[in-house]
């Protein structure tokens, strides 16, 4: 059934105060960490009472989990932007996943720092924890769908698990992003793009040597 002019003025309201806590949350988490945030902190950011607060969000989780979802989705828009492009070999395809990927933690950085939660440890309902690793299986399928469309044209063998090879791939990246954000690359004076692209030279470019 069609919603009245004033159902959809106040589903629109309530929407727009969800959005507010959320900026406000997000401001709050990004600044204070998520363990040191509290939602009285949050409601003072957001100037509304924590009853307010509580009338929206179930729980400090439940709005972490949301903002969380916000950059998943980001994260995957861009990445599939990158992806979308499937001239080339696997490994030029691989390298413009993983260089846009770097580029994103580059360019949003207090956004990615919010994804250190393991969501799964978050007390958060069934339905946004499925949406949240529904998500996160999308971002890695698409590494996933690269190495399957390599297989197929030759540039790995046949017996590679797709899926396993992708977790490898996935797996060194984050580690070599998460040495990054504690200093050890600037320590070095290496830059995390260099790193990966000769990562993925000689794990990927050889592979079809195997």
């Amino acid at each position: 059934m069609k919603k009245s002019a004033l159902e959809q003025l106040r589903e629109n309201e309530r929407q727009n105060r969800a959005n507010h806590i959320l900026n406000a949350a997000k401001t709050v988490f990004i600044k204070k960490g998520y363990q040191n945030a509290t939602v009285r902190d949050i409601a003072s950011k957001a100037e509304l009472t924590t009853g307010a607060i509580y009338a929206y969000f179930k729980n400090k989780d439940t709005m972490y989990g949301e903002i969380c979802k916000q950059v998943f989705l980001d994260l995957t828009e861009h990445l599939e932007t990158a992806s979308n492009d499937k001239s080339g070999t696997m490994l030029d395809r691989l390298r413009r996943l993983y260089m846009a990927y770097i580029t994103y933690h580059e360019e949003n950085s207090d956004n990615t720092s919010l994804l250190e939660i393991n969501y799964q440890n978050l007390k958060i309902d069934k339905t946004l924890s499925k949406e949240l690793t529904y998500l996160l299986n999308r971002i890695m399928t698409l590494s996933t769908l690269i190495i399957t469309d390599g297989i197929k044209n030759g540039d790995l063998p046949e017996t590679v698990n797709s899926d396993e090879y992708a977790l490898t791939l996935w797996g060194t990246v984050e580690g070599i992003l998460y040495l990054n954000y504690y200093g050890t690359i600037d320590h070095f004076k290496f830059k995390v793009k260099n790193i990966v692209n000769n990562f993925l030279d000689s794990f990927v470019g050889n592979s079809n040597k195997v």
